[in-house]
């Protein structure tokens, strides 16, 4: 069975909400925090009175998609995240500890929950259908991912919203900083992978998707593989090239290297394989953050409808596939996208 996607919506440190990601917006630090978008056109200014700053990120993004995909009605909320609201919980734990354990007012802790984003959309939606948020680190988005493709092979449903969310809180940078996680002193976004030196740019944003069994008028890619390996072999990983390979002539590939040394060197054996096509990384556009998977599905969609995108490619070469690799020491990921 077929699966398109049928709309796309991204809020990141581009300015990706309004599709203005030429050029590349460029900064010089350690973080990338996200453009915020302007709520109040989309969302009742009332509503969103009492929701956090991650809630009102993913509600956007969510309800843009939605626009976009002009689907009246979805089937199911499916929603990825590797630390979930974490400003809510850092703001639920400090209370408690300044409260001396008394009683206090749960908005935080009710905010605090992962499947805090999944619930809000659903409630704002009247959507009582399936309802499911993943959390594992930095495989949460393909985890989601994963479980739509599963529901609408199998013809449970015909239209998902799926997404991902994670946001930059000043009580995780400090944490990444001790961790040496992140840079120890500030480089330019864009030259990420020039200066060499251990630690990446961390990061935050949202994305989501309408995906659907129904190819649309306005669809804008098809979904024609997607594979999660552990610990895969090198006969593995040479199969697997040896098949993009077949397309290299129509196709680019992304990577999700974030300028880190010691962890880029898992996508060696890839870009060996796989030599013959572009490759490109993304993280220097929107950070290093373990849903930023999200980030290179809607970067995909971009270049497959041939709209400008924030590196170099060949506008007379017409792109027809687009793969992404994303590798995180035992665990590898591999999608592939093709113009409907």
């Amino acid at each position: 069975m077929e699966i398109f996607v049928n709309s796309s919506s991204c809020i990141s440190v581009q300015d990706s909400f309004r599709g203005n990601c030429y050029p590349v917006a460029e900064y010089t630090g350690t973080e990338l925090p996200c453009i915020e978008p302007e709520y109040n056109a989309l969302l009742n200014p009332k509503t969103t009175r009492r929701m956090s700053r991650v809630i009102k990120i993913a509600m956007a993004a969510a309800l843009d998609a939605l626009k976009k995909a002009n689907t009246p009605e979805i089937d199911g909320i499916i929603t990825g995240t590797g630390l979930g609201c974490l400003d809510d919980t850092g703001n639920f734990l400090l209370k408690l500890s300044d409260n001396n354990n008394r009683l206090m007012n749960p908005t935080a802790f009710i905010q605090s929950t992962h499947n805090t984003v999944g619930s809000q959309i659903a409630l704002h939606l009247g959507n009582k259908g399936y309802n499911c948020t993943h959390s594992h680190l930095d495989f949460s988005f393909e985890y989601a991912f994963q479980d739509a493709l599963l529901l609408l092979k199998n013809n449970e449903v015909s239209n998902l919203l799926v997404g991902s969310y994670d946001e930059l809180t000043p009580h995780l940078s400090i944490l990444l900083r001790r961790l040496q996680y992140t840079r120890q002193q500030p480089v330019k976004n864009t030259e990420l992978f020039k200066a060499l030196s251990p630690g990446t740019i961390a990061g935050e944003g949202c994305s989501y998707f309408v995906l659907s069994t129904m190819h649309a008028q306005n669809s804008l890619a098809r979904i024609s593989d997607f594979q999660m390996l552990y610990k895969p072999t090198s006969k593995q990983l040479n199969q697997i090239c040896l098949a993009i390979n077949e397309n290299f002539k129509n196709s680019v590939a992304i990577i999700g290297k974030n300028g880190y040394p010691t962890y880029d060197s898992q996508y060696l054996e890839f870009e060996t394989l796989c030599n013959n096509m572009p490759i490109f990384n993304y993280k220097h556009l929107s950070g290093s953050f373990p849903t930023s998977a999200g980030f290179a599905v809607w970067l995909a969609l971009e270049i497959i409808n041939m709209k400008k995108v924030p590196f170099y490619i060949d506008r007379n070469k017409k792109i027809e596939h687009v793969y992404i690799y994303h590798c995180n020491n035992n665990y590898h990921s591999l999608m592939r996208f093709d113009k409907c």
